[in-house]
This record gives structure tokens, sequence and C-alpha cells, in this order.
């Protein structure tokens, strides 16, 4: 979920558009590097406790290609 979160954030940091985007925007891309170090926490408690982090091949995605 923490992940999850870092990829939605750099998405609306790049895609939205509208009024207010501009400003919400600057404020989400000045989160994704808090964002990314909050993930980080959890993965190093898997570590710990003997789990593994999957990465991205590890992952199964909803779409086909983008």
């Amino acid at each position: 979920m923490e992940l999850e979160t870092v990829t939605d954030y750099i998405a609306n940091s790049v895609n939205l558009d509208g009024v207010r985007a501009k400003e919400i925007k600057k404020a989400l891309q000045a989160d994704v590097l808090e964002a990314s170090a909050h993930a980080q926490i959890p993965a190093r408690r898997i570590k710990t406790i003997g789990g593994r982090v999957p990465g991205s091949a590890d992952l199964k995605s909803n779409h086909s290609s983008l």
C-alpha cells in the first residue's frame, strides 16, 4: 500500500489537468520523496523478520500493455 501511494503521487503529479492542477501537482511532487522514504520502513521490517520485499517482476499487472 505504501508503494501504491508513491506510484499514485507520481502519476497524479504528472497527469492531473484542470484549474487547480498546477498547485496540486507541485504539492504531490514535494510529497513523493517523503512517501518513498516512508515506504522503506515496512520494507526494512519485512526483511528483518526474514521476508522478501517483492520487486516489480514479482507483481501481477492488470494492464497487458501501456
